[in-house]
């Protein structure tokens, strides 16, 4: 399945906005496909996209997500500059010993990437997609 940024799409599932406290949260691992649903008093409100091959035991997610008229596709060789020149300026970000994030806000959603990176180089590992909830507004620029 392939998820539909601009209009909030996965399939036939519309992402909804979080609850404040949902009275039941469910998780739908779909290991073999490469992603995970939340939902939330089942309405659809979290999206998590694996990227690295055997991530907590996830095959990589291959479908694509169809942005502004082009569908764009991840992989573990996906870089930082690759999704900044996609989605443009992070709202928040760091970089770690292990880990490089980035969060942006894009069509009234927060998308969060995450990377592993060692002395061996740097692979994407999971992109996270729910609705913006206003955190990030007047946020400082993503860190380097």
């Amino acid at each position: 399945m392939k998820f539909y940024l601009d209009v909030h799409l996965f399939g036939a599932l519309a992402l909804t906005a979080n609850k404040a406290e949902p009275n039941k949260t469910e998780y739908r691992k779909c290991f073999n496909s490469g992603y995970s649903l939340t939902l939330e008093d089942n309405n659809f409100t979290r999206l998590f996209l694996n990227f690295a091959d055997g991530f907590h035991a996830f095959k990589p997610y291959t479908c694509g997500i169809y942005f502004r008229e082009h569908t764009f596709y991840f992989d573990e060789g996906t870089r930082v500059e690759d999704i900044e020149a996609i989605f443009g300026k992070a709202v928040d970000g760091f970089k770690d010993a292990i880990e490089i994030s980035r969060t942006f806000i894009v069509s009234g959603l927060e998308i969060e990437f995450s990377w592993y990176h060692d002395n061996e180089g740097t692979a994407l590992t999971y992109m996270i997609i729910q609705h913006d909830n206003g955190f990030y507004h007047g946020s400082c620029p993503a860190a380097n």
